[in-house]
């Protein structure tokens, strides 16, 4: 049965903002079409890839996704290749308009994945544009082996509704 959590991001201005901010601090998030005074942020791990009934458990996806209404997702563990549309952005493409993703991802070394089209990464969805995304290589400890080494883990990070989201994959 899959789990999904969730938080609120405050978002208040000032150099001497507390946390959380006094309501009189409070800044409410508008000009994207959208107003309000909290900011719904989900992150959830996938596992598109590498675990079972993908094909099953998207659909569960998309339902929690649409049950929690988020303005912000974060999804890790999604992939796409050559052939294969990305896995996270489908998901974000069931809950129709006005949601817009990026995606960040690397190549498995080609002894854990030999398809050099394939990329491995995360997708940060948003009820926003995104305005701009980079996606960083995280390193490894010299002398990591096996899935710590083969892996890409990575940070995404994307600018949207004038806010700094970003999510990434770490090594166990």
């Amino acid at each position: 049965r899959m789990r999904a959590t969730g938080f609120s991001l405050w978002v208040s201005s000032g150099a001497d903002a507390t946390w959380p901010p006094p309501l009189g601090r409070f800044h409410p998030v508008s000009g994207y079409g959208r107003s309000m005074s909290r900011l719904r942020v989900m992150t959830l791990n996938v596992g598109s890839l590498l675990e079972p009934d993908w094909d099953r458990r998207r659909h569960e996806v998309v339902a929690w996704l649409q049950r929690v209404e988020p303005d912000v997702v974060c999804l890790q563990e999604t992939w796409e290749n050559g052939t294969t549309a990305n896995t996270g952005g489908w998901v974000i493409e069931q809950l129709g308009a006005p949601w817009s993703w990026c995606f960040g991802g690397h190549a498995f070394t080609s002894s854990m994945w030999p398809d050099p089209t394939m990329r491995f990464g995360s997708v940060i969805g948003s009820r926003w544009p995104i305005e701009s995304f980079t996606c960083h290589r995280l390193p490894v400890v010299p002398g990591a082996v096996g899935m710590v080494a083969d892996v890409p883990w990575e940070l995404l990070h994307a600018r949207t509704a004038g806010l700094d989201v970003f999510s990434t994959h770490l090594a166990p």
